[in-house]
């Protein structure tokens, strides 16, 4: 077994001790939600097209205007160091994706990877950013990372970034923001809502996922979104969450928090 092998088995294992039961009985169907502005904070160039990929699909389907913006690039902490690729080839896969999932705009803030757990400045500069770019693009609907997460960059963003969009709804800054959608990429969040994944969807989550040529040297994600996606699957079929004319074998499962309720 090899080194990409063996991360990937290890992925896997650790998820699967993990997702089971982590679902509510009352379930909501992503497909009837309206949403004309959508940003997607992702941590890593990559995690996009892992735990949102679906709903790029179905909301630009919907005529939505869908924004990325990828947080980090490699730093001196990256795995980066251990594999044949540079960051300037990672930000070109992400364009790749980008017009493999056909979204609109793909944005960077460029802090390092792994260095914002521990640096209490780089998380202020990180919420100021963010603040502004969300009053700037007055989204109606924000996906977050979940701060649940194994890995210590979804953590710390998702932390963060629950913790900024909660203070701008309080003081009114983000006058258009309807609800927050927190997303897996490496570990389930507690699930209230969720998206079937098409076969046209899942194709593209594929087909995106194979742009990030540099990521996929160190893991199968191919296998990580599979897994991901047949665990939600047996989830909604427990919960009986299936209409009766579909039968859903893959699915996105999310946390929504619908701001407008609170």
């Amino acid at each position: 077994m090899d080194t990409k092998e063996f991360r990937t088995k290890l992925l896997i294992e650790k998820l699967s001790k993990i997702y089971p039961d982590r679902f509510s009985q009352n379930l909501v169907d992503m497909r009837s939600a309206e949403y004309r502005k959508i940003l997607i904070i992702a941590p890593h160039a990559d995690d996009e097209v892992i735990g949102c990929g679906a709903a790029i699909d179905h909301f630009i389907g919907q005529g939505a205007h869908i924004t990325v913006l990828i947080v980090t690039q490699e730093s001196s902490r990256s795995i980066a160091r251990y594999y044949d690729y540079t960051p300037q080839q990672r930000m070109e896969e992400s364009y790749e994706a980008q017009s493999v999932l056909g979204y609109h705009e793909l944005e960077y803030f460029n802090f390092p990877e792994l260095m914002l757990r521990s640096d209490a400045l780089l998380q202020k500069s990180f919420c100021l950013e963010l603040h502004d770019f969300i009053v700037k693009h007055q989204p109606d609907c924000v996906f977050i990372p979940n701060k649940e997460e194994m890995h210590p960059d979804h953590q710390i963003i998702g932390e963060l970034s629950e913790g900024v969009l909660a203070k701008g709804v309080k003081s009114k800054s983000f006058t258009q923001l309807q609800a927050a959608i927190v997303y897996e990429i490496w570990g389930p969040v507690v699930m209230n809502s969720f998206l079937e994944i098409s076969d046209t969807a899942y194709a593209k989550k594929i087909q995106g996922i194979r742009c990030y040529r540099s990521q996929l040297s160190s893991v199968d994600y191919e296998k990580i979104i599979e897994f991901i996606g047949w665990s939600r699957g047996k989830d909604l079929a427990n919960t009986g969450a299936q209409s009766p004319e579909l039968k859903f074998k893959i699915a996105e499962g999310y946390r929504l928090c619908n701001y407008k309720e609170n």
